[in-house]
């Protein structure tokens, strides 16, 4: 299980990456930062999409109890899983562009990975999708002040 976590941590800074090159624009800045109208909520669900599929094609796929740290993932073996950083789009996605942009992204990147195979991919579709909806819920929560 540690040995998986270099593996993720570089997984994560592909995202990471890909996130900071995105809100240098002033294009970007500007459609997180104020009230988005359909067109600009389509155009966070393609980008945050983007960064869902991304994750699904540099996840590692675990077999048994071997790792195998293949650069992108094209095709998962019926007995194989994924370890992915799919969530972190999605949840970003559904936290800047509300419940729309959360089921879409969370669509996008669910049913991308269902079609990659493997034995957990109807599960991990289904949470992803959840998780989509989840981060708008969460994200309208007030603050908890102790």
């Amino acid at each position: 299980m540690l040995s998986l976590v270099p593996l993720k941590i570089e997984r994560v800074g592909i995202i990471l990456i890909t996130v900071f090159l995105f809100s240098q624009s002033k294009a970007f800045r500007r459609l997180i930062l104020h009230n988005q109208s359909m067109k600009e909520k389509l155009l966070l669900l393609l980008i945050f999409g983007f960064l869902g599929v991304l994750s699904n094609y540099t996840g590692v796929e675990i077999h048994g109890d071997s790792r195998m740290a293949n650069t992108w993932l094209l095709d998962i073996e019926t007995d194989s899983v994924i370890a992915n950083t799919r969530i972190l789009g999605v949840t970003i996605g559904g936290l800047l562009g509300g419940p729309f942009v959360g089921l879409g992204v969370g669509l996008i990147a669910g049913v991308h990975r269902l079609f990659l195979g493997g034995f957990t991919a109807e599960a991990c579709a289904i949470s992803t999708v959840l998780a989509g909806l989840a981060a708008d819920y969460f994200g309208r929560w007030p603050p908890i002040v102790l």
